[in-house]
């Protein structure tokens, strides 16, 4: 589903049912699909963007920014010796 753009995020639904975590659904996903670090921040964010925020929409979109950012800064720390600057993601 990915490969043809449509949106796609991770849940837990229940996890006291299901005895799982966002964290464990993630490596599974990362693992079975071999997901790159970048499929891996799109899969999260859109599960943020498509997620009933409690605030405003102002602030939804903050928060939003503030993901993007995270997942930038660690991947430029992952990738320190190919760049030194915070331009992995040009849509920040």
């Amino acid at each position: 589903m990915l490969l043809q753009g449509m949106s796609v995020c991770l849940s837990t639904d229940n996890r006291l049912v299901s005895r799982t975590t966002v964290t464990r659904e993630l490596q599974l996903a990362i693992e079975t699909f071999q997901l790159s670090p970048s499929e891996v921040r799109n899969l999260v964010l859109e599960g943020f963007k498509r997620s009933f925020y409690p605030g405003p929409y102002i602030e939804k979109q903050q928060f939003l920014d503030a993901v993007r950012f995270g997942f930038c800064v660690w991947l430029c720390c992952e990738n320190s010796a190919k760049t030194e600057t915070l331009d992995c993601f040009p849509d920040l």
